[in-house]
């Protein structure tokens, strides 16, 4: 583990300064890797997606604390707000594709791709994800469309659209490839999952503001009685226990990885007071804030 110090926040605006509608771009990881060593070796975190495939070399990286070693065809996927960092690599190449909850809005039918695919569900998805021997050079020439269509001018027929399906067969090759899936099989026609999913969306924007099951269920202009069906029906769980576990989960990234203070963390995470953040975080860790940060600096 890194030691402590502020998380490097890498917004939208500075990854796609030229497209902000578009929000797509596309790097080489050995570029990336070369060319900014000193920020991918320290824990920063994105508001928008990342997609990354390996095609050579390994390495390890770190998403909120845990290790991954990764190798050739490799995919690994970031989700807004995970922390991350490489805490080593060895001659990696590959593709890194970063994109923002904009670029899978399908205007024509005011749908949000990003509920079809279960990778992309920051609640369940692994961070990564070996391809099989099949899916790979399938995955490798679907980037190398990408790149071909990515130097089209915005304004050339079908831009947008096309990047749009080349990637969404990125996403579809890839689920497909996976063969034992943990996570939620879900099914956007249903409607409780739909309600779920669209739940949790929200849960990322507002879980910081202290937000009650009321106020999420007349956000998402349902009751409080069929968003708790809802998510019973879709995650065994509860709309109170899930906020709860978000709100866990970032408290751990801040305690882990920020100098932030202990009260400042309680402040952000929905206004508690100091007292009611110990109780809250040691009912869920069995630890307070305090133990758990020393606990994280040991084992650095």
């Amino acid at each position: 583990m890194k030691n402590q110090q502020n998380i490097n926040e890498i917004k939208t605006n500075s990854l796609f300064p030229q497209d902000q509608e578009m929000g797509f771009t596309l790097y080489n990881l050995e570029d990336v890797l070369g060319n900014n060593r000193e920020v991918t070796v320290q824990p920063s975190r994105n508001d928008f997606y990342q997609v990354a495939w390996v095609s050579s070399g390994n390495g390890i990286t770190v998403v909120d604390g845990k290790n991954y070693h990764y190798g050739p065809n490799t995919v690994f996927i970031v989700q807004p707000g995970q922390v991350m960092y490489i805490a080593h690599d060895e001659g990696t190449c590959g593709t890194s594709i970063c994109f923002n909850e904009s670029f899978l809005m399908d205007d024509t039918h005011k749908e949000n791709l990003l509920l079809k695919y279960n990778i992309l569900d920051a609640a369940y998805a692994q961070p990564f994800y070996q391809l099989s021997s099949v899916a790979a050079p399938i995955i490798r020439d679907l980037i190398e469309d990408i790149r071909t269509e990515s130097v089209q001018p915005p304004s050339a027929f079908g831009h947008r659209r096309a990047l749009q399906y080349l990637f969404q067969l990125i996403l579809i090759i890839v689920q497909r490839s996976i063969p034992n899936f943990v996570g939620l099989t879900m099914d956007i026609t249903n409607p409780n999952h739909a309600l779920y999913i669209r739940f949790r969306h929200l849960l990322e924007e507002h879980f910081k503001d202290g937000w009650s099951v009321w106020q999420y269920a007349e956000s998402l202009a349902v009751s409080e009685k069929a968003l708790a069906s809802a998510v019973r029906t879709t995650a065994n769980s509860t709309p109170a226990a899930i906020v709860k576990e978000r709100v866990l989960t970032e408290a751990c990234r801040l305690l882990q990885y920020s100098d932030q203070s202990i009260f400042s963390i309680a402040l952000e995470l929905g206004g508690m007071d100091q007292s009611n953040f110990n109780k809250f975080f040691r009912t869920g860790t069995g630890f307070t804030p305090a133990e758990y940060r020393k606990r994280m600096q040991t084992k650095s």
